[in-house]
């Protein structure tokens, strides 16, 4: 159970360094933010990980869109912000999907920092939405669940103590 943890907790911190090292070498506008959603996604079970990541990834494309229309028809407000909210918030609890809203609603929190509506700033959110999804992804799925133990000088893979030198049958 320990090493569990201790592998999820290496798993989550290294896709996070690797999102914000690479989003920020993008020089996409808010990067670190990128964090929050490799983080969320890494919390998911390795077989919803695929489903959730299409599903955030929809909901990105509405939630942008919704606000995009809110604020260019009714201007950056606090109101307005909490309008999208609510209305987002609605909608995804309908479509069963509200670990969509927590960072659909980071991610309009930076147009409305920003008091203004691009294509260049849509796709910087949509490109943090998909780089952090992808990164958390590939770290679900790709890393190696490997602990050397130099006491006993055995491999730990998939749960199960051997020798270092042992053939692994799968």
């Amino acid at each position: 159970m320990l090493r569990e943890q201790i592998i999820k907790s290496v798993k989550i911190t290294s896709g996070v360094i690797v999102a914000v090292l690479l989003t920020k070498s993008l020089k996409i506008q808010f990067y670190n933010s990128v964090a929050t959603i490799v983080i969320v996604s890494m919390l998911s079970a390795k077989r919803q990980s695929i489903k959730l990541a299409g599903t955030r990834l929809l909901t990105a494309i509405v939630s942008l869109s919704l606000s995009s229309l809110l604020f260019a028809l009714f201007g950056f407000s606090l109101a307005v912000f909490a309008l999208y909210i609510l209305i987002f918030t609605f909608f995804m609890y309908i479509f069963n999907s509200k670990t969509a809203i927590v960072l659909n609603v980071v991610l309009v929190m930076h147009i409305y920092s920003l008091k203004e509506i691009s294509a260049a700033i849509l796709l910087n959110e949509f490109v943090l939405m998909f780089l952090g999804i992808l990164i958390a992804l590939i770290f679900n799925f790709f890393t190696l669940e490997i602990v050397y133990n130099p006491v006993r000088n055995l491999v730990i893979e998939k749960g199960h103590w051997k020798p270092q030198n042992a053939v692994i049958e799968t």
